[in-house]
């Protein structure tokens, strides 16, 4: 009797060391933390944030994701609204206020030989496709994934943008971008275990855009943009920050006086390890003969 006793002691602990080691092992994956490091210059097209209704919901939506991804301490920052048109660039022009004021101003002459216009109101636009969502592990791509899910919008490629995004080639050279041109609005870099939540999420909002729930969905009106703009993308998300900007707006579709430019000063957040070391070198700026 008593070595029965003594059995069932042994697997009541056994079982309870399992538990145990599960519950741990599920805590330990609950909790991750985003913590890639990511590297390069990159040119954005940031959006307008504060305009409309429309804006402040993305906004708004950004947030609320990279809050319940765990935000700053798992890893899960915030970041500007933007569309990636070139990113993981190698070197960095000594000034990038100029290069980018060059760039700009020829896509407006390429634009105006081509016919291909912006927009017909005051400001440029984006228009946003879909909902989608993309698990990115850290053994993707040759050990390059960054170890994260990213939920984002499918933004449409217009002739305008798609222009754009050929002449910042020509001026910035060609990144790492492989497989062509796919805008797209990132809306969080969040750790690879937040992807069934986001993917609920996800396909919750694809249902509400199917069904004509308008008011609360991104899909129905045009997200207007702000700049453009050369970004330091060295290290973590908290340590990018901006080099160069052009607003981007009808007043500054000319090339007669130059656009107009506001001017960056080279400033890394606080805490950021980054040194001007890694930002050195100057990018063959190819030209027409």
């Amino acid at each position: 009797m008593v070595g029965l006793v003594e059995q069932a002691d042994a697997v009541v602990l056994q079982e309870k060391n399992e538990k145990n080691q599960l519950s741990s092992s599920l805590l330990s994956y609950e909790t991750s933390k985003f913590d890639h490091v990511f590297s390069g210059i990159s040119v954005w097209l940031e959006l307008e944030t504060t305009s409309s209704k429309t804006t402040t919901t993305m906004s708004a939506t950004m947030k609320y994701l990279q809050d319940q991804c765990g935000g700053e301490k798992m890893g899960v920052s915030s970041f500007v609204p933007h569309v990636t048109l070139l990113y993981n660039l190698e070197t960095c022009p000594d000034d990038p206020n100029a290069l980018l004021t060059e760039c700009w101003k020829q896509f407006i002459v390429s634009s105006n030989e081509e016919g291909t216009t912006t927009t017909t109101s005051s400001s440029p636009s984006l228009k946003a496709l879909n909902w989608k969502c993309f698990r990115y592990p850290k053994i993707a791509d040759d050990g390059k994934g960054f170890g994260c899910s990213i939920p984002y919008l499918e933004i449409e490629t217009s002739p305008w943008l798609n222009r754009l995004y050929q002449t910042c080639q020509v001026y910035f050279g060609q990144g790492e971008r492989k497989g062509g041109f796919f805008p797209h609005l990132s809306m969080a870099y969040a750790p690879e275990d937040k992807h069934d939540f986001l993917m609920d999420y996800v396909n919750h909002q694809q249902q509400q855009h199917q069904h004509q729930q308008t008011a609360r969905t991104l899909l129905t009106k045009p997200l207007p943009i702000k700049y453009l703009s050369v970004w330091s993308t060295q290290g973590r998300i908290n340590e990018w920050y901006p080099m160069a900007r052009i607003p981007i707006d009808k007043t500054n579709n000319t090339t007669e006086a130059g656009a107009r430019t506001e001017h960056v000063v080279l400033q890394r957040p606080t805490g950021s390890t980054t040194t001007t070391e890694t930002c050195r070198g100057r990018i063959n700026i190819l030209t027409k003969e």
